[in-house]
């Protein structure tokens, strides 16, 4: 498929260089914060972006200090010429199912959704710069939809905490719980960024391996891998051998969050 023509976004900009399509969140004035509209052009770049042969990778990133500050809870409704795709759970789902490695650049703090849109890339690289958090319980919101995600790389009890109090930390901290694979001082990060790209590169070229079967197989042996682990009653066949129907490719004990989110909103 050739690269679609320049769409009319408002909430981000799309470059293109080396293979790579650059997605940058484009609302400074509100720290990124994600709204509909914006959640419905990233929608639509990703999926220009995987139709795109000349695009290998994905960098997500911010305008200005921050990556995203999560919701944008005073956006107006979408009212860009680009008809609907989805909501935020979809977003999520796009990320995670997408066939091309998308690096979530964390170029400031991370906050909420936005910390959701970093679990959900393939990686995340994040400034030590950025404070990451999922602070919408002061709000007296649960993060019910990130936590589908957020729970694929954190421990389940620290999870819980982390929800129900609140918390901020930093990108050190982020990396060692599992949310970022690195956490890089501000003026390495693009550096760090392209060092992903080098390593895809020169993999493909001595194994003859493109991205998108090897993202399918990692997806379906860590699926399969979270699924053997979850506790059963003795004498029941493992999870992962029963056929699981719409799960979008997401860990069975990861669903509940995300797919009760969804129904309750399409109500």
């Amino acid at each position: 498929m050739t690269r679609p023509a320049q769409r009319a976004y408002e909430r981000i900009h799309v470059a293109h260089a080396g293979g790579v399509a650059t997605i940058v969140l484009d609302n400074p004035s509100r720290r990124n914060a994600i709204g509909p509209q914006m959640i419905n052009e990233l929608l639509w770049a990703l999926d220009d972006a995987r139709g795109d042969d000349d695009v290998r990778a994905i960098v997500l990133t911010g305008e200005g200090k921050a990556f995203c500050a999560g919701g944008d809870f005073t956006a107006a409704p979408d009212r860009s010429v680009l008809p609907a795709k989805g909501d935020f759970a979809d977003l999520l789902l796009a990320l995670y199912k997408t066939d091309k490695p998308v690096v979530a650049r964390v170029n400031g703090d991370a906050m909420g959704g936005g910390l959701g849109l970093a679990a959900a890339s393939t990686f995340a690289v994040a400034s030590t710069n950025a404070r990451l958090g999922t602070p919408e319980i002061e709000l007296g919101i649960f993060p019910m939809m990130i936590m589908a995600v957020l729970a694929r790389h954190v421990p389940r009890r620290r999870l819980t905490e982390m929800m129900l109090f609140g918390e901020r930390f930093d990108a050190a901290e982020a990396a060692r719980l599992g949310l970022v694979n690195r956490a890089v001082a501000p003026e390495a990060l693009d550096a760090e960024v392209e060092e992903d790209h080098r390593r895809d590169r020169e993999q493909e070229r001595e194994h003859r391996a493109p991205w998108p079967p090897r993202l399918r197989r990692a997806r379906r042996l860590r699926a399969r891998t979270r699924l053997a682990d979850a506790p059963r009653p003795p004498g029941r066949r493992p999870r992962h051998r029963r056929r699981a129907r719409g799960t979008h490719g997401l860990p069975r004990e990861a669903l509940p969050s995300l797919d009760g989110e969804m129904k309750r909103r399409r109500r």
